[in-house]
């Protein structure tokens, strides 16, 4: 029940402190010139709802117009970084098809790793800021507690999503896909692999190798003599390395892996000839110390003119004479043998050497005993010095190889014998068992080893 107070009504209502009712008054409006309806103390005025006014301490962002301000960049600038890395995983792919595993820094499948967990992350913020943008607008539009539920519970895993496949939507389908693309790691890191292979390409490498021996390189001698007395410190350097078989160390040569080409160097053009002779064997039944039979003979020397108008050795040159005693294995002797004479002169030359390098060690190839000629050198020794050049190849062949094996007749038994000087005759030995109680001479044979000769003396001199 509302009661008046005072004789004029007013358009303000305010209740009444004893009973909680509304009483009003009312006033006249005074004639200012303004609109009646904008008037403050007019009752329409005074209904409508008013803004309060920001405060200076109110640090929340007012509302921008303008589609850069509202565009979701939380959603899809992740979406984009992803995408770019993607875009670098599958460059690094293309890149490295083919590479060496040297020229790459860090290896392709490091950088694979870190692009796949890269945009893994990546995804997973976009598909977070998807999410809250999918709810708020479904929020906006007017939609249940139970749809919003449910487009919450989607974000939250993919067994949510997979639970509610009745209310299959974009989100349930993106919450899937954002789930299984974890397996993108171990699939983009098998797109990759390390496997041999052989390519060819050329390149310069500098190699330190001189075409000839520079004089005095190998050793000392006499005067009036092509002997030498002892090595020089640098090649008997060489020569122990080479009786050693230590690799020929190249690292420096700017090879890396494997590498395959020729180079000159100084060399030996073998001029030789060769002869056979078949007789039998044993010639003589008992041999005796004055008529043994050599079988098998490697022997190398050094040739030279002393007819010169400056008395100097000129044509200096290296002799190879080998023997081999090819005999036929037969249980009963005597047996048919073939003497195998090898003699070759070495003539000094520029040769051209075929080799590989595998990992900073050289190895010549196979045809090291015929090697391309690129030109002959002629050599000419000063008598009146003692340090040679050529002459200390042979005498390093000549300790070397040198080998001889003659026969010699048991006192006792009778039986046949060898007298072996060298240690490379075993290798070109080849000797057969018979059943005991055979009684023969012809058990055995030797190889020729004129090529094999021809081949280690390079090898030497390189």
């Amino acid at each position: 029940m509302a009661t008046q107070s005072g004789s004029t009504p007013t358009g303000r209502i305010e209740p009444t402190p004893e009973y909680g009712e509304i009483q009003g008054r009312e006033e006249e409006v005074p004639q200012t010139g303004k609109d009646p309806l904008m008037q403050e103390d007019n009752p329409s005025f005074a209904n409508r709802p008013t803004i309060p006014a920001i405060p200076e301490n109110d640090r929340r962002k007012p509302w921008k117009p303008g589609i850069l301000y509202r565009f979701p960049w939380f959603g899809v600038l992740p979406l984009l970084l992803a995408l770019l890395c993607m875009a670098a995983a599958v460059a690094v792919i293309a890149l490295s098809n083919g590479e060496t595993t040297d020229s790459w820094q860090i290896q392709p499948t490091v950088l694979l790793a870190i692009a796949s967990a890269a945009a893994n992350t990546l995804l997973a913020a976009a598909f977070a800021g998807g999410v809250e943008l999918s709810w708020w607008k479904t929020a906006l539009a007017g939609a249940s507690m139970s749809d919003l539920h449910h487009r919450w519970m989607f974000s939250r895993s993919v067994w949510s999503a997979l639970a509610s496949a009745r209310q299959l939507n974009s989100l349930t389908i993106a919450s899937f896909f954002a789930s299984i693309v974890i397996i993108d790691g171990p699939l983009l890191q098998r797109a990759t692999s390390v496997v041999p292979r052989n390519y060819t390409i050329e390149r310069p490498i500098v190699a330190h190798i001189s075409d000839t021996i520079p004089p005095g390189y190998t050793g000392n001698g006499g005067k009036y003599s092509l002997l030498v007395d002892y090595f020089t410190p640098e090649f008997s350097r060489v020569v122990s390395a080479y009786s050693a078989r230590r690799p020929i160390d190249v690292s420096g040569w700017g090879c890396n892996g494997t590498c395959t080409g020729s180079v000159a160097g100084a060399g030996l053009v073998p001029i030789c000839t060769k002869s056979t002779n078949d007789t039998k064997f044993p010639e003589n039944p008992k041999p005796r110390p004055e008529n043994e039979t050599t079988l098998f003979d490697i022997d190398f020397k050094w040739g030279a003119k002393f007819d010169t108008p400056d008395n100097f050795f000129d044509d200096v040159h290296a002799r190879l004479d080998t023997l081999a005693a090819d005999i036929k294995i037969s249980p009963k002797s005597p047996c048919d043998v073939t003497w195998i004479k090898t003699a070759c002169r070495l003539q000094p030359a520029v040769v051209e050497y075929a080799f590989n390098i595998n990992h900073g060690s050289l190895t010549l190839v196979d045809n090291i005993d015929d090697l391309p000629v690129l030109s002959l050198t002629d050599v000419t020794v000063d008598p009146n010095h003692s340090r040679v050049d050529y002459p200390g190849i042979a005498h390093a062949a000549q300790s070397l190889f040198r080998t001889t094996v003659r026969t010699v007749s048991h006192r006792l038994s009778g039986k046949l014998g060898f007298n072996i000087s060298g240690s490379v005759a075993h290798n070109y030995f080849e000797a057969t068992e018979f059943d005991e109680g055979t009684n023969t001479d012809c058990f055995f044979t030797f190889k020729d080893p004129a090529k094999d000769m021809l081949r280690n003396i390079h090898e030497m001199m390189f």
